[in-house]
This record gives C-alpha cells, structure tokens and sequence, in this order.
C-alpha cells in the first residue's frame, strides 16, 4: 500500500467518524434551518463520496467491496430516497438507527458464517488463539449483537415519538458513552481472563495491574489426580485400589451433561503408577488391544491389575486390566520404548510440510467449541485446518493439554489419542454444524494399535491430527484411521484405528 493511499484512507476514517458523531447534532441544527430533503440530498452525497474513497483505497476486489457496502447502502438509500419524496425529517431520525442494524446484520452473520466477527478483530493482533479464546469471541460477538439490537430500538423509539431533543441526547452522546464503556469493560475483563499481551501500547500499565500468570504445573496436575491404596505389590505384579474425586479439573469439559473419566486420564494414572512402580520415567511405544467396556464416574472405586513382562530383554510390557462396579472396565497392553518391534522407522506425512501451515487457509471453518460437546480443561483442539465428506485435518497445540502437561510444559505421546478422538468429534460436528444440526456425544471404544515414534509431545511444536472415515453410519458404531504430525516437518508422531459409538444429541452416552 502507497503512502498516498494509506493517507487517503486515514483521512477518509478520521471524516467519517467526525461526520458520524456529530451527524445527530448537525441533523437537529439543520432541521432549524432547511427543509428534510435538502438534509437528505447532503447526506446522500456524503454516502457517494465516502463510497467512492472506500472503493479507492480498497485492497478488497470491486465485488467484494460492493457486497460488504451492500446493506448499509440500501438501508440509507432506502431511507434517503423516502425523505426525498415524503419530505418528512423522521427518515434522518432513523438513520442511526440502519447503521445500528446493518452492525447487526454484519455481526449476526459471522456467527453462522465464521469466524465471528470479534474474532476476526482479534487474529489481526494474533493469529494463534486457543479455543478458550476462540469461544470467548463468539460470546462477545453476542454481546455486541444484543448492543446494536438495544441501540436500535432505543434510537428507533425516539426517532417514530419525535422527541428531537432526547433524540440528540441519545444518539449523539449517551450511544456512544454505552458503546465506550462496552468496549473498555470488555477489555479491561478479556485482559483480566486471558493475560495475553502483544505490544499495544496499554500493556505496560495492564502487565501491572494483571500480571501474567505463572504455571505451576505440579499444582495444577494435582487436579487430575486419584488416591491410590497398594494391594498387591512384587515384581511382576501389582495390583491397587484408584478412589476417583468427585471434582477433577476435566469436569465439567468431559462430558458437559455426564461426567466421564476421559480415557486418555485412565492411561495417565496407568504410566504414572508404572513409574512409581520401576522408580524410573516410562517412555511409551505402543499402545495395543485397547477396550474401554465399562464408564467410570466421579466417585467410583476403580481396582487395578497391572502385569509386567520381561522376558525380552530388549524391553518391557505391560498387561493391563481396570475394574469398576464389578464390571471390566478399560483392558490394555502398554509396549515401553526398546522393546522388540517398538523402534520402526517414522513414516512421513504424504502432505509436504510448508502445506500444513496453510491447508484451509481459504475457509473459515467453525471454532472446536462449536463443533465437540468439550469444553475448559478438557477442549484440546485449536482449529480445523481442513474438511471433506471423509477426512477432517485439525491443528493441536500441546499449551491446550493444560493440566495433563509436566514442569517443561511437554505432554505424554499417549495424549495424542485424545486429539484423535476429538478431531473425530470434529468430523461429525462439522458435517452437523452444516446442516443446522445439534452436535452429537460419542465415546471411544478403543483401538486395536496406538503407535507413537516419539513418546514426547514437545512444547515448541505445533501438530496437525487427521482422521479419515473407514466405516460406520450416522450412528452408533463407526471407525476412523487418525494420524498426528508434526506442522513443521511434517514427521508423523502417532497412529491409530479408533473404534467410537456416536450417541444422540442431548441423550446420556451410557
């Protein structure tokens, strides 16, 4: 962009909102004086000369320019062309109140036709928010809405009574003060919530007011734990008691409606008790003959049954077996890293790496949060990337593993099955969000084989997870290949065929 145009743009702003504030004002001096339609004439040819500088100085093309000035231009003509002919000031009354509706309209449909309007405001400073703050901007998108809505028919009660003076007021002064402290309110509460700090020049004084918090993983993690009593315990045995809290940090995210142990916290308390029991850290190949039977809820005593193998020399296993209620409920058998067969080589993503980055780019998908029935502690998806009628690719990053990550801010390999699990969630919210449908709860059954080629998922990466329809209906039982990789390199990092049941939406998962 030219200096010249970047002037001219400048200029053009700082004349429109001059005009606009005092646009009540100068409408009640000029009513004194002249007749309505003369009124309407000037602003008409303010309407044409904002139009064409906008046109000018556009980077959009001449169609999308036109679409994006479509509504305002036919509310204030409408309007226009009715003062000019009936010559009643009532049209010049209710101006703000199309500029307030056509705000209305613009943001309503982001919501349905995304990414909502805030958040496209807010990846203008960042481009890589988390699906909390994804969520967050749809909500203040809904704020926002109800403010036009609210300013509308305040204006629009004035303007049809003719009390001219109250008109003044409102419209150009009280709107504006209520506008004012909208945006200051929900500023000084997003920095409050969030502390995300990019350089603008009110950070400095924000920094001290809210400083950034510090994470402490240790305390955090003690939110997910479960008191464990030993029964049975040799060296190739060991056999325990978990009690499972009746609050954990993954509640309410697992499930909004039904609290459910999430499966992948079923495997945390397994690795973490098998590390207590070699007093070393277990570093994870392969996850195999994965069953999850039976639910576990909050409060439930879960008695556990693990066995180790060490027959082969080059590594250890692990036989698995959960019970809760009397009942079977989660079977496994965990291979360590170096056990015979455990080292393959990496397979390589067939999509080349400086394309995961940009693959989707030029569709707006819908926010995680709008599509899985996850949410807080338990929301692990960052962003859709890419979807077809069988495959949907997701960016995860390991900051949205929260709780479940350690002091160096790394995360388990076993962790990547959640992130399949949810991008299959994705699938099918997608294709439902589509249809204006509401998204459905699944649950996963298992898989037959979980392989990880890194037993670490690192901080500083980012990776996409994809899933590929394999068989299964609408409902009840489907399954999916899923794959991790690594964004900048595109090295695949785990894999695996999931089993899943997709209930109803709004009926129990068990």
């Amino acid at each position: 962009m030219t200096t010249a145009v970047a002037t001219r743009q400048i200029v053009a702003g700082v004349l429109q909102g001059a005009v606009a504030v005092a646009y009540p004002i100068l409408i009640w001096l000029g009513l004194t004086r002249f007749q309505p339609r003369v009124l309407a004439l000037l602003v008409l040819g303010f309407g044409l000369i904002r139009f064409a500088m906008a046109r000018r100085g556009s980077t959009q093309s001449s169609a999308a320019a036109i679409r994006s000035l479509a509504l305002p231009a036919i509310l204030i003509g409408s309007i226009i062309g009715a003062v000019l002919i009936w010559n009643d000031e009532i049209g010049l009354l209710l101006m703000p109140v199309a500029i307030s509706l056509a705000f209305l309209f613009a943001f309503g449909v982001s919501l349905f036709r995304g990414p909502p309007m805030v958040e496209r405001f807010a990846r203008l400073q960042v481009t890589d928010l988390s699906p909390e703050e994804i969520a967050y901007c749809r909500r203040v998108t809904w704020v926002w809405c109800g403010f036009f809505v609210l300013n509308a028919g305040v204006a629009g009660f004035l303007a049809s009574a003719r009390l001219t003076d109250a008109w003044v007021l409102y419209t150009g002064l009280i709107s504006y003060v209520l506008m004012g402290l909208l945006f200051a309110g929900e500023y000084l509460y997003r920095h409050w919530r969030f502390r995300r700090y990019v350089g603008a020049f009110t950070d400095p004084l924000l920094k001290r007011v809210f400083p950034p918090r510090e994470v402490v993983v240790g305390e955090v993690a003690a939110s997910l734990r479960a008191e464990s009593r030993l029964i049975v315990s040799d060296r190739d045995q060991r056999q325990l008691e978990w009690r499972v809290p009746e609050a954990l940090a993954v509640w309410p995210g697992h499930f909004p409606n039904q609290a459910l142990v999430p499966g992948v916290l079923e495997l945390e308390w397994i690795i973490r008790e098998i590390e207590k029991w070699e007093g070393a850290s277990f570093e994870l190949s392969r996850v195999e003959r994965l069953k999850f039977k039976a639910p576990i809820f909050p409060g439930d005593r879960v008695f556990g049954d693990l066995r180790a193998d060490r027959e082969s020399e080059s590594g250890a296993t692990y036989r698995v077996e959960l019970r809760v209620r009397d009942e079977q409920a989660t079977s496994l058998r965990l291979v360590a890293k170096g056990a015979a067969g455990s080292d393959e080589t990496p397979e390589a993503s067939p999509v080349p790496a400086d394309e995961w980055s940009t693959k989707g780019a030029a569709r707006a998908w819908p926010a995680p949060s709008d599509l899985i029935p996850h949410s807080g502690e338990m929301l692990w998806l960052h962003s859709v990337l890419d979807h077809s009628e069988d495959e949907t690719v997701c960016r995860v990053r390991t900051e949205d593993l929260r709780a479940f990550r350690d002091s160096a801010g790394a995360g388990g390999g076993w962790l990547s099955l959640e992130w399949m699990a949810q991008a299959v969630a994705a699938h099918d919210g997608i294709r439902r969000h589509s249809r204006g449908e509401a998204i459905r709860p699944g649950m996963l059954l298992g898989t037959k084989k979980l392989e990880l080629w890194d037993p670490v998922l690192h901080p500083a990466l980012e990776y996409a997870v994809r899933v590929r329809h394999v068989f299964g209906g609408e409902s009840g039982m489907v399954s999916y290949d899923a794959e991790v990789f690594r964004i900048d390199s595109g090295r695949l990092q785990a894999k695996a065929r999931l089993a899943c049941r997709v209930g109803t939406p709004g009926a129990p998962l068990v």
